[in-house]
């Protein structure tokens, strides 16, 4: 058995701590703290429930109540376990059910009693639209149906936008452009029509321009909160993974995109399938977090009650090579493997508190970065990764990592633009 960190988390024994004290610190109180609260993430005015009060479970308890939690309670099921660790509880131990009814209905009526705050909160809040690019191809269906049901989850305007696309020839006549106009026209009355039966709650707005898509969609997505794009158009060749179009929304946009892959079958028949079951997965660096990347990752989890997968790749320190190490021990990689763990393990930590209704679990895997997000994503609804902002470089550069993701993810990919 590997104890992590136990060449030099050992300690000898002051003589002036008893044995029965010494023996808490040295089990009971470090597993509670680790096992339980800190992977628990509890956080001020949680709901604390330990079923099984045992030393183990009675120390969860008293750890707890540093975290300032909205109750906390632990099964009573085994006395002869609680009996020996009674001294150092101060409060009885009452059972789960008795727990409930005293402490959850006083969390629904809210600090002041009333329902009204979060109502008046939600009131303010801006509600930017959900713009999604629409030129007729099976790639913008696609898109058109996650944005819909992503408008829904958000309960914010969908805007649907069509661009004409810029037609050869330095004249071109006016029949010509009236066609297309008439043609943008038609399929954007019927991807209404479509969105309006499946999300009767969603305004639906359609507005149409004769400009380019590119230059159109990027000063349209100033006003919005979100850009949904097919990852390809009507344009390209066959075996085009991403097309122009959505690379430059991937690498330009000012607010976060969403890339939406062509699936065989009725898209959302496919995303309906997937729903609730399906993890949201974020790439995540807790050396250089990026707060936007997880805010959205969190938020996207939340809204969908689905499951949150942090991944972190890592890579063997400077340290592991040089002319007198050949090779690396496993023990050297399982002391670097435990210090990325908690590493993630903390800087999760904040953001787990400010959604605290969200499963998070963290990986840590030693591969390029790429291919721990391709292999982590391979069921998910929604795969979230970063993009780098510059204001004095140039416009539409994306980083390896997320241009590998974009062409290679059979699932969304969210690209979050954040500075530095």
């Amino acid at each position: 058995m590997r104890v992590p960190f136990a060449d030099h988390s050992s300690h000898r024994r002051p003589l002036n701590v008893p044995r029965d004290e010494a023996l808490l610190l040295a089990e009971l109180l470090p597993t509670a703290c680790e096992v339980g609260i800190r992977n628990g993430h509890v956080s001020p005015g949680d709901i604390v429930v330990v079923v099984g009060a045992g030393p183990v479970g009675l120390a969860s308890v008293i750890i707890a109540r540093l975290y300032s939690p909205g109750g906390s309670s632990g099964s009573r099921n085994c006395r002869a376990h609680v009996r020996p660790c009674a001294p150092f509880h101060p409060h009885p131990v009452r059972t789960p059910e008795r727990f409930w009814r005293g402490t959850v209905e006083d969390r629904r009526r809210g600090p002041c009693g009333s329902h009204g705050d979060a109502g008046r909160a939600k009131e303010d809040v801006m509600n930017h639209p959900v713009l999604v690019g629409i030129d007729g191809s099976a790639h913008s269906s696609a898109a058109a149906d996650w944005a819909g049901r992503e408008a829904a989850l958000r309960d914010v305007p969908l805007r649907l936008f069509h661009a004409s696309p810029p037609l050869p020839g330095a004249t071109v006549p006016g029949p010509a452009l009236d066609r297309l106009k008439h043609m943008g026209t038609r399929v954007l009355r019927q991807v209404a029509d479509a969105l309006g039966d499946l999300h009767p709650d969603v305004e639906v707005r359609a507005e149409q321009t004769d400009d380019a898509p590119p230059e159109a969609l990027l000063a349209a997505a100033r006003d919005a909160e979100l850009l949904v794009v097919g990852t390809r158009g009507t344009g390209g060749f066959d075996g085009l993974a991403v097309g122009s179009v959505a690379l430059r929304m991937a690498a330009a946009a000012p607010c976060p995109v969403v890339l939406i892959p062509h699936r065989p079958g009725p898209f959302r028949e496919v995303m309906h399938a997937a729903r609730g079951v399906s993890p949201v997965v974020v790439g995540f660096d807790a050396h250089h977090p990026v707060g936007e990347a997880a805010d959205f990752a969190f938020s996207a989890a939340e809204a969908r009650g689905a499951l949150l997968r942090v991944v972190q790749a890592w890579a063997f320190p400077a340290e592991a090579v040089s002319p007198q190490t050949l090779v690396v021990t496993e023990e050297d990689r399982a002391t670097w493997e435990d210090q990325e763990v908690l590493r993630l393990s903390d800087a999760v930590c904040a953001w787990q508190e400010k959604h605290p209704r969200v499963t998070a679990r963290t990986d840590v895997v030693l591969l390029h970065p790429a291919e721990a997000l391709l292999n982590a994503s391979r069921s998910a609804d929604l795969l979230v990764v970063g993009r780098r902002t510059d204001p004095q470089g140039a416009e539409g550069r994306l980083g390896p990592v997320t241009h590998a993701v974009l062409h290679h993810a059979r699932c969304p990919v969210a690209v979050v633009p954040h500075a530095g």
